[in-house]
């Protein structure tokens, strides 16, 4: 007789191919000079590799403009086709865009402004859309320094409102010590949080005195 041997058996597990992930960092501010540089900083991850990572940009209510298109970053193959460099499953993007490469601007315009990328199945994905309004350089330069002055009174209040909780502490430790019903424990804890208090309130000090 024939002795037949039966072929091996694989088991393959199919899993689906997602798109990428991409997250576009909220900027510092949402208004910008028609020369402006704008930063692009955020992240883009796939499961299986990434091959390219872009910015776009647009003036929102135009439509009928394509987007305007920045490489990023594009991953590079050898002379070879068959063996192409190990795409990355992370991308760290950190980019910056002058605005007036992206197109010609007026003040009182918006654009909208997002991250794209490509995995190496094709799929494109974005990020969420950031919109900035276009606005005359000293426009820009009043509204940033009013943002700060803003700042600079909040830490101000804040500073005022410590030197108070420091007084009203130490009158508190006054009378709580003048009764003599604390325990040693007690005692410490009032001296470590006085420190505290003290510390706090010279960090503020330090940082009103700087501005």
């Amino acid at each position: 007789g024939l002795d037949t041997l039966l072929p091996e058996r694989w088991s393959i597990e199919v899993t689906e191919d997602t798109p990428p992930r991409v997250i576009f960092q909220a900027a510092d501010l949402a208004e910008l000079a028609s020369n402006a540089q704008l930063n692009l900083r955020g992240t883009a991850t796939d499961d299986l590799g990434l091959v390219a990572v872009r910015a776009r940009l647009q003036v929102v209510g135009d439509e009928a403009t394509s987007a305007a298109s920045l490489s990023i970053w594009k991953a590079s193959q050898a002379d070879d086709s068959s063996s192409a460099t190990e795409q990355p499953r992370e991308f760290n993007i950190d980019a910056h865009w002058s605005i007036a490469q992206a197109g010609s601007f007026v003040a009182g315009q918006h654009v909208a402004v997002w991250l794209e990328a490509c995995d190496s199945s094709g799929q494109w994905s974005q990020s969420q859309v950031q919109e900035f309004s276009i606005r005359e350089q000293h426009e820009l330069i009043e509204s940033i320094q009013e943002k700060q002055n803003q700042l600079l009174t909040q830490v101000r209040e804040l500073v005022d409102t410590q030197r108070r909780n420091v007084q009203l502490f130490s009158r508190a430790w006054e009378l709580a010590h003048q009764a003599k019903k604390l325990q040693r424990d007690q005692i410490d804890l009032f001296r470590n949080s006085a420190q505290v208090q003290r510390a706090v309130a010279e960090r503020l000090g330090g940082s009103t005195a700087a501005q």
